[in-house]
């Protein structure tokens, strides 16, 4: 497994900056639910992505959730540091993105 369990990139991430979004990449060796949740420097809740029920695929443990950049109401977050908490299955991890646009 990597360390960190779950880690995010481009990082830093600038969502105006082409249609690349940011993804959250971890490794899973059998079927989990995966969700990630960005926070903002406050620690409110900006976004929760939707849990998905993600599974190995053709000899590739490789899997990620991506975000756009777009809070839940759909606006464009401002710049600033956010930190992610992403469950895959029963493991959380904590990490930051660092938004410039």
């Amino acid at each position: 497994r990597p360390d960190p369990a779950v880690y995010a990139y481009p990082n830093p991430f600038s969502p105006t900056q082409g249609d690349r979004p940011c993804r959250f990449q971890f490794d899973i060796d059998s079927e989990v639910l995966a969700q990630v949740e960005i926070y903002n420097f406050g620690m409110e809740r900006v976004v929760s992505l939707a849990a998905q029920q993600v599974a190995p695929d053709a000899g590739s443990y490789d899997r990620a959730i991506t975000w756009d950049g777009r809070d839940s109401n759909g606006r464009m977050v401002d710049n600033g540091v956010y930190f992610f908490r992403a469950k895959v299955g029963s493991e959380v991890t904590w990490g930051k993105i660092v938004i410039i646009n």
